[in-house]
């Protein structure tokens, strides 16, 4: 046989079985499938920043760091995860739960864009925070208790709420979709007394920050503490200034780039 002939079924053969080309990891932010490699890869440009994935019938198919899941008969590659965080949080995405179930098969946690929860009415009561859907009124799963004193409850465009809690020197936030606590950070640590009003702050930075006004015995004992609610941050729920607020304790200006006392350094 002519030598080009064999080289030239080698190289076919070769293309044949050794798969389609992949450019990207399966989950990774694209605009244009050919980013994330030949078909059956493909870019998911519906999902929030894009998504790249690779049809699938089973998880044999995908990469070792994805699995096939299933929405009836259609099988995705998707991003393996085991917590939240291992998922492009900021964009909207979080780590669904592996199912048995016929119709949404899936054999370990993955990636996927969170789905959107239904209109909800959130109550914070003496002693616990509670949810009720806007379409028939009936109470949501889930509820938050060691709730004391709510004041100024206001949800976040990732879905967590915050309260401040005047009667426990206490910001507490919790997952509006799960209700779930998800954390309670102190007021102050400048010896204020409770928190009475709170505000988001326009973004500085790249960040944003829940600013709480506490009260305190005088002027210098008053403040406002900063809280970093920017979805992703490293910092996220956590309180990362405080400065005195002297006797104004129950207003502060929020004109962009003033949101900050020029003590605060975020």
């Amino acid at each position: 046989m002519d030598r080009r002939v064999l080289i030239g079924c080698v190289l076919w053969f070769a293309a044949s079985c050794g798969g389609a080309n992949q450019k990207l990891p399966i989950g990774s932010p694209c605009s244009a499938s050919a980013q994330c490699g030949d078909d059956p890869f493909f870019c998911e440009k519906s999902h929030p920043g894009g998504y790249c994935k690779r049809d699938c019938k089973s998880d044999a198919d995908c990469p070792s760091d994805s699995i096939c899941a299933f929405s009836g008969a259609v099988g995705e590659c998707h991003k393996k995860c085991d917590t939240d965080d291992d998922c492009r949080v900021a964009e909207g995405y979080d780590c669904e739960p592996a199912s048995t179930d016929p119709d949404t098969h899936a054999s370990h946690a993955y990636c996927d864009v969170k789905e959107a929860l239904p209109q909800t009415l959130y109550v914070a009561h003496e002693g616990l925070v509670a949810s009720y859907s806007l379409s028939d009124g009936s109470e949501r799963p889930g509820e938050v208790t060691n709730v004391t004193g709510p004041v100024d409850l206001q949800a976040l465009a990732d879905g967590t709420l915050l309260v401040n809690l005047t009667g426990r020197g206490e910001v507490l936030a919790i997952d509006g979709d799960t209700m779930l606590e998800k954390a309670r950070i102190p007021s102050s640590a400048m010896g204020a007394t409770r928190p009475v009003h709170s505000y988001i702050s326009p973004a500085r930075n790249g960040k944003t920050y829940w600013i709480s006004l506490n009260d305190g015995t005088d002027a210098n004992t008053s403040s406002a503490r900063f809280i970093d609610v920017t979805a992703g941050s490293a910092t996220y729920l956590t309180a990362v200034g405080e400065v005195k607020a002297g006797t104004i304790s129950d207003r502060i200006a929020m004109a962009h780039g003033r949101a900050f006392p020029t003590e605060m350094r975020c």
